[in-house]
């Protein structure tokens, strides 16, 4: 059974998903940006290997973008170096 139509809803559904928590608690300035791509959004991954290694994740709920432990296999990085962070989710540090 192929799953190739519940790839394609991922990115509507997080938009959807993400559109709802703007909408919530009365979210002003400071809250979630609805033009986020979705790199901004996803949560980071360490993987499953100890290599140790320094990469960045977009933290919306502080507008800026955070250092994390990569394990270096596997896992979820959205950016390898603070700068391309900052520059792809348009970050005013």
């Amino acid at each position: 059974m192929s799953v190739h139509w519940l790839r394609r809803l991922r990115v509507p559904v997080l938009g959807i998903l993400l559109a709802g928590l703007a909408g919530c608690g009365g979210a002003s300035s400071g809250g979630v940006r609805e033009e986020l791509p979705v790199a901004c959004v996803v949560k980071p991954d360490p993987g499953p290997c100890r290599s140790n290694q320094v990469r960045f994740y977009y933290d919306y709920r502080d507008d800026r973008c955070k250092a994390f432990t990569y394990g270096g296999c596997e896992g979820r990085v959205p950016f390898p170096t603070l700068q391309s962070c900052v520059e792809f989710c348009g970050v005013t540090q």
